[in-house]
């Protein structure tokens, strides 16, 4: 009888407490529901029984056709609520997941859930604004223009100035569902993750699924974070400041004075679904150019600005009639610290480079792998990886980060996903999800990497410089003329914009870069590389003069001198540069010239060419003149 009645006082008072979920606390949530056990076992056994199900019926059975199967999971995570909706929005943007049937039944989680009742909506637009919605909107639609997980929205007039908005409304009572869900999310981790591999503590896998949403449901937050992103992205002539390369990008104005916690009121915006693919031929809007613009939007947010959208699935991106990508839907909107920015930059390019060493130790640095970890060991177990992406199948960066957990897993070596970046790698897989989606065989990796090595050669830092000479050198101190190659391939395939963009931007950003070069191999920690150069230009010359007399020449010479025939075929983009900005070049040589160790490259290269070909230097320079006067002259 004590028992009981201490339960029961604890009960009473927790009722008139004030509800825990004002924001998101895991641990306040649990002491909530503690008290209330009859509702974590009815939702407990929601989740579990309608898992059961879809796991039986799809996975074990495969009843049914697989669109079949794929509208029954798509109606299972539904009725499961937002939270397990928002996964299925997630799993929309993985191909490499799911099959094509399921990715595009699971589309229809972005913007077509039933929508709560019109009564509802208006009770909360007049509780939120303080007064009768028809003071504040001209006109109001009686049905939603779209319904997702978290709220839907309705088209509206202002009153006044009749300008058309966009007004979105939270469905009721969200916050108590995803602290339950929370909860028992919390509780079923704890049992099952062990179980099946899973290398991560339970809470933080809460956190990443759960903790998320709480935060999407402030949409005052909603509305700094748009106004911010339309501050630097959209293109249009008032508004943004720091836009992508090339493409336009739009993103709806916030009107604040009618926008609340519950509530968001914003610009209308003209434009079709970029899966909509009918609807853009329609409009004869190039598919190709919106992929772009969105990769390479998604690229500069994470690896130069550190703000970006991390909920960039189809749903939440349309096209305008003009061609412009529209962003939407700004709940899910993160920032990566600078430290870690240039810790996914060195990962990316080590990871485009096949270099496995530098994707170990930028992985530590980004805490995926603990600091004791046997980079040895790594460096091998992560050679099957390489060798997959060099194959017939696409460079997928986010499906990379799954094979290097499943061969840790494997080789039962400690890896996980640090919380402050699990948005990032969320971000990755729903742009090269998004990508492939609305473009098959788009391949975000190669596609991007010219515009991430910009973003390499722009940022003029010491620890930027080294990793670009990481790049390019060989710990010797000699030339990587391959990755030479990539790099004035992918200069030269930087075609972004405007021709006025390109000679402006890049133009500045690549001479810097050639004279941070010049300015390290004039320094004394460029001697190795100036001796090594020196060499390979010599070897080079002799190859290519003696090649032309039919004389026989050393084997290193050769692959010297197709190494840099090799790379003169992307070195188009210099002359561009010479011809468009000649007092460029015409300080750098003086720049050059002028120190000693300048004229010492150029006179060691001189007397080299003498020493190592001797007399026969003059004596092959005029049987070449004679030859090609030859081929002048037949022709």
């Amino acid at each position: 009888r004590t028992w009981w009645r201490r339960a029961s006082r604890a009960a009473t008072s927790a009722s008139h407490a004030s509800p825990p979920w004002s924001t998101y606390d895991l641990e306040a949530f649990q002491k909530h529901y503690r008290l209330r056990p009859h509702q974590l076992a009815r939702r407990a056994w929601q989740i579990l029984s309608q898992v059961s199900y879809l796991r039986l019926v799809n996975g074990i059975l495969k009843r049914g056709s697989m669109n079949e199967r794929a509208v029954r999971l798509r109606i299972g995570l539904t009725t499961l609520g937002p939270s397990f909706v928002k996964l299925g929005q997630a799993l929309a943007t993985r191909p490499d997941l799911l099959p094509p049937e399921y990715c595009l039944e699971l589309t229809k989680l972005q913007d077509r859930l039933p929508p709560f009742p019109e009564e509802e909506a208006r009770q909360i637009l007049k509780e939120e604004l303080k007064q009768d919605p028809k003071d504040v909107f001209e006109s109001f639609s009686h049905y939603p223009v779209g319904a997702a997980s978290l709220g839907q929205v309705y088209k509206a007039r202002l009153k006044g100035d009749a300008t058309a908005v966009a007004v979105k409304v939270q469905r009721p009572r969200l916050q108590e569902q995803v602290a339950l869900d929370a909860v028992v999310l919390s509780m079923l981790a704890k049992r099952y993750a062990g179980k099946y591999g899973i290398q991560s503590d339970a809470a933080l896998l809460v956190d990443e699924l759960v903790g998320r949403i709480f935060l999407e449901l402030d949409y005052e937050r909603e509305a700094t974070n748009l106004d911010r992103f339309r501050k630097l992205y959209d293109t249009r002539d008032t508004y943004g400041t720091n836009p992508p390369p090339g493409g336009t990008v739009h993103v709806p104005k916030v009107f604040f004075q009618h926008s609340t916690r519950k509530i968001i009121t914003m610009e209308w915006m003209d434009g079709i679904k970029l899966t909509d693919q009918e609807g853009i031929r329609r409009l004869g809007l190039d598919t190709q150019k919106l992929v772009e613009t969105g990769v390479f939007c998604g690229i500069k947010q994470l690896l130069e600005d550190g703000f970006f959208h991390a909920d960039a699935h189809p749903g939440n991106l349309m096209a305008s009639p003009g061609g412009a990508l529209i962003y939407l839907d700004f709940g899910n909107v993160a920032e990566v610290h600078k430290s870690d920015r240039d810790g996914l930059l060195k990962a990316f390019v080590a990871y485009v480079n096949n270099d496995p060493a530098a994707l170990v130790l930028a992985l530590q640095s980004l805490d995926f792998l603990s600091p004791s970890t046997t980079t040895g060991d790594w460096i091998a177990a992560l050679s099957p990886v390489f060798e997959e992406k060099a194959g017939p199948k696409k460079m997928d960066f986010a499906g990379a980060v799954q094979h290097i957990a499943n061969v840790a897993r494997l080789a039962d070596i400690p890896f996980r996903v640090p919380p402050r970046l699990a948005p990032v790698i969320r971000s990755l897989a729903a742009l090269e999800g998004t990508a492939s989606t609305v473009q098959s065989g788009f391949q975000v990796v190669s596609r991007s990497y010219p515009y991430v090595l910009r973003v390499l050669l722009k940022d003029r830092s010491p620890e930027m410089r080294r990793m670009l000479q990481s790049i390019v050198l060989n710990t010797d101190g000699t030339v990587r003329w391959n990755r030479v190659k990539r790099l004035t391939e992918a200069m030269e395939n930087s075609k972004y914009g405007t021709e006025a963009w390109e000679l402006s931007e890049y133009q500045e950003t690549y001479m810097k870069a050639l004279e941070d070069g010049i300015v390290f191999l004039l320094s004394s920690q460029g001697s190795q590389t100036r001796h090594a150069l020196e060499r390979d230009l010599l070897d080079a010359y002799r190859t290519s003069l003696r090649e032309f007399v039919g004389g026989n020449l050393p084997t290193r010479g050769k692959m010297v001198a197709s190494r840099l025939a090799r790379t003169a075929e992307g070195s188009s983009l210099a002359l561009r540069l010479l011809v468009n900005d000649p007092n460029f070049f015409a300080r750098l040589v003086a720049k050059t010239t002028y120190q000693s160790d300048g004229l010492r490259i150029l006179f060691g290269l001189i007397l080299g060419l003498c020493r190592e070909t001797g007399v026969k230097a003059m004596e092959e320079t005029l049987l070449l003149a004679s030859k090609q006067m030859h081929r002048w002259t037949a022709s």
